[in-house]
């Protein structure tokens, strides 16, 4: 994969997400189970940020000579992955206040706030999945090419 589109790939798939949600699903009544799905992200949300500042931590407590750090070195990967690990940190942290705000939403108006709204919790799960992925195949590329 390039560079470019390893570095962008998140914000793209996830934009297009929004998009099909603006384009195609926001005429669909809300499902009366959406404040579950907010509680459950929430919980998903904030293990993923934990998960990430613990790893995030980690690597950059890892001698250079580590298995993980001398590939991502070597590969001229270090910058980068540490900037993707803060991505899905933040990404993840934006999710939770989002669900958050959506547990405190009546999703019973007809206006265009819910969909608003919905378009922007679309876009944020999107990247936060998209932004584990990136992380998750990176340790895996430089874990098993050792």
């Amino acid at each position: 994969m390039s560079l470019w589109l390893e570095r962008f790939s998140p914000a793209l798939v996830s934009a297009a997400a929004g998009a099909v949600y603006v384009a195609f699903l926001r005429d669909n009544d809300v499902p009366v189970g959406i404040h579950d799905l907010f509680t459950a992200t929430i919980s998903i949300a904030a293990i993923a940020v934990g998960f990430f500042a613990v790893a995030k931590t980690s690597v950059v407590q890892l001698a250079d000579e580590s298995k993980l750090i001398s590939g991502l070195k070597a590969t001229g990967r270090y910058e980068y992955f540490m900037s993707y690990m803060s991505s899905a940190l933040h990404v993840s942290f934006t999710l939770a206040v989002l669900s958050a705000a959506g547990l405190l939403i009546t999703f019973t108006d007809v206006d265009g706030k819910k969909d608003a709204f919905l378009a922007v919790w679309t876009f944020a799960a999107v990247f936060s999945l998209c932004s584990y992925i990136r992380v998750v195949r990176i340790l895996n590329v430089v874990l098993d090419s050792r």
